[in-house]
């Protein structure tokens, strides 16, 4: 990552305080699904989710950032991820039909990209291995119902995208609707930050 990126830690990554006022944003938003459940990503309503993930997604990057500059040990920086996670999976009072499923698509992405900065910080993923090889194992195993192995493959490849390697922007375009392609997609969406963090 660039030298001059950081000065010294952050003394702040994420709080309750910050996550609170993406959810009231988001209630502001009055966002709905069109009649054909589908949504237009420019809308007001629907860019409040964005900006929402790329907070978390670069508060992150944050900690696996200050690990790669030495600031933080891989053990700090595990926990600076676990407070961010304890806040953004903390149960949320409902608020809309279309509001609600939104946020659990949302949080559903939080999972592969806090589970590839695990594997980053824990060196658990092969620097070398071809991404759509372990997208192929993701899928597979998903097919199975094997939902642990099908995260650990997709958070591999969230790992190869730290270390600098790229995912394809179509490849979550070929996958059909479930876990996997919700995962996928939050990693594209940290492969955004991480090319302009590194």
């Amino acid at each position: 990552m660039k030298n001059n990126e950081i000065e010294e830690p952050y003394q702040e990554y994420y709080t309750e305080k910050r996550w609170n006022n993406w959810i009231e944003k988001v209630k502001e938003s009055g966002f709905e699904f069109k009649d054909d459940d589908e949504y237009d990503e420019d809308s007001n309503g629907c860019k409040v989710f964005v900006h929402m993930e790329d907070d978390v997604i670069i508060s992150c990057l944050k900690a696996v950032l200050e690990f790669k500059k030495g600031v933080f040990s891989s053990e700090e920086a595990l926990d600076k991820l676990a407070d961010i996670r304890e806040i953004v999976f903390k149960e949320i009072e409902p608020i809309s039909e279309d509001i609600d499923l939104m946020l659990e698509s949302l949080r559903t992405s939080f999972e592969s990209i806090f589970a590839s900065c695990e594997c980053y910080l824990q060196d658990a993923y092969d620097k070398d291995a071809n991404l759509k090889d372990l997208l192929k194992s993701a899928t597979d195993a998903e097919e199975k119902e094997d939902f642990e192995t099908s995260l650990q493959k997709v958070s591999e490849i969230g790992a190869s995208i730290i270390n600098g390697s790229t995912l394809s922007k179509a490849a979550s375009k070929k996958l059909s609707y479930g876990s996997v392609m919700e995962w996928v997609e939050g990693i594209e969406s940290m492969q955004i930050s991480v090319k302009r963090m590194c």
